[in-house]
């Protein structure tokens, strides 16, 4: 018999507190593209502050951190880069398995958590985010799993997730989609 499933959230506390600063200075990202760089994917997307494009950002995956293009030649990019200079001294340090202490936010890290979000809230529209929890030879580990049907937020399919991430091992588990209804 199967272990009981227990269900979570997966949310980052910081995360959460971060997007509400980018969202309450109308700082967003939008049309991000992945593409194969050097070591890695490379990501290109486009800066917005309200609903004006301000600039362009990407990362050529060869180490160091994103580039900014500003849209209109000057280096302060509309307003965008002192607004997020702003949210990293506001924001809660955060902690990692390398600094346990915690470590302030960068710029990249801000940026990074705009553009993860539009990525999963991109996800949710057609299809059903879960994130699970599996231990594997003692070591957990998360799991980000797309199902290819819409979320409909009924209890059967609700029932039908937590049967098929039971079924492949998972002791834990989010349906990413409720927490942006």
């Amino acid at each position: 018999m199967a272990k009981p499933i227990k269900k979570v959230s997966f949310e980052d506390e910081n995360d959460k507190i971060v997007l509400g600063m980018c969202n309450e200075a109308k700082l967003s990202v939008s049309s991000v593209k992945y593409s194969r760089g050097h070591d890695g994917d490379c990501v290109n997307c486009n800066l917005k502050v309200g609903s004006k494009i301000v600039g362009t950002l990407w990362d050529d995956s060869w180490g160091g951190g994103f580039d900014v293009q500003d849209k209109s030649a000057t280096v302060k990019v509309d307003g965008f880069n002192e607004a997020v200079q702003g949210i990293m001294k506001k924001a809660p340090k955060t902690s990692f398995d390398l600094f346990p202490k915690g470590m302030s936010y960068s710029y990249d890290m801000v940026v990074d958590t705009m553009i993860r979000d539009f990525n999963i809230r991109k996800d949710c529209k057609k299809k059903i985010l879960v994130k699970g929890t599996k231990i594997e030879h003692e070591n957990a580990r998360v799991d980000e799993l797309l199902f290819n049907v819409p979320f409909d937020g009924s209890e059967s399919q609700k029932s039908q997730v937590r049967k098929q991430m039971t079924k492949q091992g998972y002791i834990t588990y989010e349906i990413v989609n409720e927490r942006l209804v």
